[in-house]
Formats: structure tokens, C-alpha cells, sequence
């Protein structure tokens, strides 16, 4: 009886070794982790379109903060005249300056105003000789002032130091003013009416 060899023969080794391949493949399948989907690709192969916002351009901005500031001082002045109206026609106090800030006037009392030319370090007080309740005012240069105020008074101050009355066709009370030197401005009245004129008052359109 001949002893069965322990080695195999090529054809037998070389079964065993896919074999062996076959369950290390199987193997290897059940153990790797799995791997994230790929993403789906956006219809048409096509990117998402970016969406962009569109800013209004400055100058809209400007003219809402223009008219914002507009309805603001309005607001302003009717609260003015109707808290001197409310106090008993006592006066409150209404600043105005020019553009620089360096020359400013305040009312102090109907019939009088302070004037000061240092920024409002000191005060001059002057009389504008018209005992009237003032709801607003305009300075156009360093020596002109207007000023406006209930029952139609009108004044104005052309050298700085001086007032006098500028007679207005109408008793209705004013609320506010615009000037650009001593002879030409424009006045709102409560109602919302404009009046100007460009001769010191001698006539008004």
C-alpha cells in the first residue's frame, strides 16, 4: 500500500488558488465601507442660476431720504404751531442758522429773537418790533433772516441787526419758509399753499 503524497499536484494547487480568490473577493466585498451616492446631475447638465438682487440706484436713494427729511420738518412745524397753540400762543423756540452753522438766530418771546455769530457760544438779543408767534425760519446768507409765524406775520432781517414787518394778503397762519437773499422767498402756509416774491414782500404770487 503506497503512502498518498502530502504535496498537491499543479492542477490541484492551482484549483485551490481560485478558490481561495473567489471567497477573498466575496470577502472583500462585505467588509468595504460603503462609498457615498454621486449626486445627481441638475437637469439639462445645467449650474442652478445665482440670483441676484438688484440695489436701487443712489439717486432713488437720495431722493427717499430727501423726501423722508421733507415729511420730517413738516411734521416739525405743525408740531410747533400746534404746541404754541396748546401752551396759550406762548412761543417756542425756533432756530434757524445758515448753512455753515456759523450765524444762527432763536426766538426768545414774540417780539424777540437772539442772534449769535460764534456758533451759539454767545447771544445778541434784538426786538423784531411785531409781538408774533414764529413757526419757522430761513437764513440765507450771514446777515438775512425770515421769519414766519401765525396769522400771516411775515419778517425779515436784511442786514442782521434790524427787523421789519413784510406785509402778507392773507391773515392764515404760515408754517414755513424758504429764501435765498432778502428779497426773494417762498412761504408755506397751514393749508399747504406756497406764496413767493422776489421784491421784499411788496408782491406775492
Amino acid at each position: 500500500m503506497t503512502e498518498a503524497s502530502a504535496t498537491p499536484s499543479a492542477a490541484e494547487a492551482e484549483q485551490l488558488k481560485d478558490r481561495f480568490a473567489s471567497v477573498d473577493a466575496t470577502t472583500q466585498q462585505k467588509t468595504a465601507p460603503a462609498q457615498p451616492a454621486a449626486p445627481a446631475p441638475s437637469p439639462m447638465g445645467r449650474q442652478p442660476a445665482l440670483v441676484v438682487t438688484a440695489t436701487p440706484p443712489a439717486t432713488e436713494e437720495r431722493a427717499r431720504a430727501d423726501a423722508a427729511a421733507r415729511k420730517s420738518a413738516a411734521e416739525s412745524v405743525a408740531a410747533n404751531v400746534a404746541g404754541a397753540a396748546s401752551a396759550g400762543f406762548r412761543q417756542v423756540q425756533v432756530a434757524v442758522q445758515t448753512a455753515d452753522g456759523s450765524t444762527r438766530w432763536r426766538t426768545v418771546t414774540p417780539g424777540s429773537v437772539q442772534r449769535s455769530i460764534d456758533a451759539g457760544t454767545t447771544w445778541e438779543t434784538q426786538s423784531t418790533g411785531v409781538a408774533a408767534i414764529v413757526s419757522s425760519g430761513a437764513a440765507p446768507s450771514k446777515s438775512v433772516c425770515w421769519l414766519v409765524g401765525k396769522g400771516g406775520v411775515v419778517l425779515v432781517s436784511p442786514d442782521g441787526r434790524s427787523w421789519r414787518q413784510v406785509p402778507f394778503p392773507e391773515t392764515v397762519d404760515l408754517v414755513s419758509v424758504a429764501a435765498t437773499d432778502a428779497t426773494s422767498a417762498a412761504v408755506t402756509t397751514v393749508n399747504g399753499r406756497t406764496f413767493t416774491t422776489v421784491d421784499g414782500g411788496k408782491t406775492w404770487k
